[in-house]
Parts: C-alpha cells; structure tokens; sequence
C-alpha cells in the first residue's frame, strides 16, 4: 500500500507541475509548520496561482505542494533552505 501511494503521488506530481507551469504570471505559497503529539515537526505548503482554461476563464488553483518532516534544527536558515529545496522539487522556484 506504501507504494502504491508512493506511486500515485508522483505520477500526480508531475501533472500538478505541468498545470503550475502554466500559471498565468507568478505563482504564492502558503506554508505553516506545526508539530504531531510526539512533538515531531512538519512543514506543509500550498501553492496558489491563476490558470486560464479552455474557455479563457480565469481560475484561481491552490494545491498541497509539500508535506515534509522536518529533521534538525528549524531555525531561519534551516526553513529557507528546505522551502527553497520544495520549491525547486515542485519546478516553480522562478515563478515565485
């Protein structure tokens, strides 16, 4: 079941990267950071951009980028290193 998940989330990864790549202009995140009942913190961040489709209507898109746990410190230099490296896994660091 583990790989299957797995599986299934990066074949729809790539799919959401093929539509954030065709954002109209820049594309937002949202990120938030909290910790689970074993005081084990996680960083989530959600991407926000404007698609047009078919019929040139405008649509606001919002998508869960990123859910990763966080190892180590979390200080500053530590979130903007990790945050950088999402961005760039999720192809739309020049779109920030």
């Amino acid at each position: 079941l583990h790989k299957l998940t797995i599986s299934a989330w990066k074949s729809y990864f790539e799919v959401l990267k093929r539509d954030m790549e065709a954002a109209i202009g820049q594309i937002s995140f949202t990120a938030n950071i909290w910790s689970d009942s074993l005081c084990r913190p996680y960083l989530g961040m959600t991407a926000h951009w404007i698609r047009q489709n078919i019929n040139s209507c405008l649509t606001l898109k919002a998508n869960l980028i990123a859910f990763h746990q966080l190892l180590g410190r979390h200080d500053g230099k530590a979130l903007a290193k990790v945050t950088l490296n999402m961005l760039n896994h999720s192809s739309v660091t020049l779109k920030v």
